[in-house]
């Protein structure tokens, strides 16, 4: 009989297989917030930092997750128009960024 610390092989690969696809799930969620960035960048003429930021204040702001945020503003140039849900808080941490409101 093993013990904890002696695991059974079929428990360790469990293991193992669970933490191959939280990390294959971080790379795709990483991507999704690096491609967002870049239409910030593009669209609101941000640096990335700046940008990265301005995902981070909408997805507070929104109560919404960065990765559902970052997915949304990725399909913004495909769809030619940001929801108003999105827009408005993006015009807000951007009014923020440059100085326009407290």
């Amino acid at each position: 009989m093993r013990d904890q610390e002696n695991p059974r092989p079929s428990d360790e690969a469990g293991e193992l297989e669970e933490k191959v696809a939280e990390l294959r799930r971080a790379v795709v969620s990483h991507a999704v917030v690096d491609q967002a960035v870049g239409v910030v960048v593009a669209y609101c003429g941000l640096a990335p930092d700046a940008a990265r930021d301005v995902l981070d204040d909408i997805s507070r702001d929104s109560g919404t997750e960065l990765r559902s945020v970052s997915e949304r503003l990725v399909r913004w140039p495909h769809e030619g128009r940001l929801p108003d849900d999105l827009r408005r808080p993006l015009e807000a941490a951007l009014d923020r960024r440059r100085g326009d409101t407290p």
